[in-house]
């Protein structure tokens, strides 16, 4: 308020009637009102002593109020029009350059109550004088929790949050006040929180304390009740590739068999305990009444008895396609079949399966089957032959001279069956072999060759301009690149 009055000091007066008033801006009003140009300060002798009084006559009646320390009227009425409780603190505020006790008040509660005006003004510009009473409620929720609980030194007044909030990475009060009241501490954590799209922040310091960095991921592990990160891991291992949806025990226990080189043979016990050690990493502590470890409630189970692991083996067909279970020696065995090499019965080709035996068998037939296995790049191609077959060939013995130049040509022994050769062969190295023959008098006799010959065996037909066509043997490859 700039200076509306002359002053006039005085040490006494006396003479006219008097009015003590306590309202100093019903006084000045009054004064305005009226014109008056003069007050009266009372009780200076100095020009720097402070009135005890302020008053002027108006009307023959002198109107006077206490001047409580204030050295002009004008200070005393703004002082009380911006709500400053005592003289002193006003004439401390203007020399600091405030105009509002609020102000004022939060200027001399920081620090060591000296203040600094540049901080009072960056909290000012900041948003954080203003919004400090809202603060100051607010606070109350945010000390219930840990995270966002502030040291009390630090709420004092707004330069002092200000600045708690300037470390902390907030730029102002609103994304201060914004991220608190979702319970991020840091403007960093509130970023990458609420970019990656985490529904509140005790999920994503839940996440964060389990090892996810998803939401995606997390929300997936609350789902199936996972303990932490690692053990999303291990379930999405498991998971992957298990197109079928099979219980994870037997998804787990194709998995352990793939691995294992093609011939080597269990016993029912020692698979059962091989799946029972490999599940061991999966197996996490659950706490209730007592401490239990035990495989998680995700990892689905159907073979947890040694009859459950004989019956999967017996019936399911992706085990059929890594080996056999035989029951006569209650063991099961790795069969992976040798994509490059292949077995041909010579005798069976050679007749074309004809049933006339009459009409002499031909090695072109061998030649021209040889060739096409080559074409499908199988290159290691053995021809098996009973020791009687070129005894029987007429017509085209020139073209054995030609096989042994594609293939490996060989003849059982004097008095022994090609069948028998060949059988034993591909058990032994584990590959296909083609002929027409179901060689049944020899599934009633061998258990193994009896579940595994559909899948080993490739019929053909050689047509009569020579074209040689074998339909299964597309399939075959393709069931065994699968595993």
């Amino acid at each position: 308020m700039s200076k509306k009055f002359e002053y006039i000091d005085v040490e006494k007066f006396s003479g006219l009637p008097s009015i003590e008033v306590n309202d100093v801006i019903g006084l000045v009003r009054l004064a305005e009102a009226n014109h008056v140009k003069f007050v009266f300060r009372l009780g200076v002798l100095k020009k720097e002593d402070k009135p005890s009084d302020f008053f002027f006559p108006l009307h023959n009646v002198a109107y006077s109020i206490k001047a409580h320390e204030f050295i002009f009227l004008e200070d005393y009425y703004h002082a009380i029009e911006k709500k400053f409780p005592t003289a002193t603190e006003y004439y401390d505020a203007a020399a600091a350059g405030f105009d509002l006790y609020e102000e004022y008040k939060h200027h001399k509660s920081t620090g060591d109550g000296k203040g600094n005006r540049e901080d009072f003004d960056i909290a000012k510009a900041k948003g954080y004088v203003k919004n400090f009473e809202v603060f100051v409620k607010k606070n109350e929720k945010y000390k219930t929790i840990p995270r966002t609980l502030i040291p009390e030194d630090k709420t004092e007044s707004p330069i002092s949050i200000c600045e708690f909030a300037l470390s902390k990475g907030f730029e102002n009060y609103q994304e201060f006040e914004k991220a608190y009241d979702l319970g991020y501490p840091e403007k960093t954590i509130y970023v990458e929180a609420t970019s990656k799209g985490f529904k509140s922040s005790n999920d994503y310091f839940d996440a964060v304390t389990k090892g996810f960095t998803l939401p995606s991921d997390y929300e997936l592990a609350c789902e199936k009740r996972m303990a932490n990160k690692k053990e999303l891991d291990d379930y999405r291992l498991l998971k992957s590739g298990n197109y079928k949806n099979l219980c994870f025990d037997q998804h787990h226990l194709i998995m352990l068999l793939r691995e294992y080189d093609n011939g080597k043979k269990f016993v029912i016990g020692e698979l059962f305990e091989i799946l029972g050690k490999e599940q061991e990493r999966y197996k996490r502590t659950f706490q209730g009444s007592d401490m239990q470890t035990h495989l998680p409630l995700w990892y689905s189970r159907g073979i947890d008895t040694e009859q459950k692991l004989i019956d999967y083996l017996k019936t399911s067909e992706d085990i059929k396609k890594i080996g056999t279970y035989s029951e006569q020696m209650k063991q099961f065995e790795i069969f992976r079949l040798i994509k490059t090499k292949v077995y041909v019965d010579a005798s069976n080709v050679a007749y074309n399966s004809r049933t006339d035996k009459t009409r002499a068998p031909l090695y072109k037939n061998i030649r021209m089957l040889v060739q096409e296995l080559a074409i499908w790049k199988f290159t290691d191609i053995v021809v098996i032959a009973d020791a009687s077959l070129r005894h029987h060939v007429k017509d085209d013995k020139d073209e054995l001279h030609q096989i042994k130049r594609l293939a490996e040509y060989y003849e059982s022994p004097s008095k022994t069956q090609a069948d028998e050769f060949l059988l034993k062969a591909v058990r032994r190295n584990k590959c296909v072999i083609v002929s027409n023959d179901t060689f049944s008098d020899w599934q009633k006799k061998d258990e193994w060759l009896r579940k595994n010959i559909d899948n080993l065996r490739i019929p053909f037909l050689i047509e009569v301009n020579g074209h040689v066509s074998m339909p299964a043997l597309e399939r075959v490859l393709e069931e065994n690149e699968k595993l």
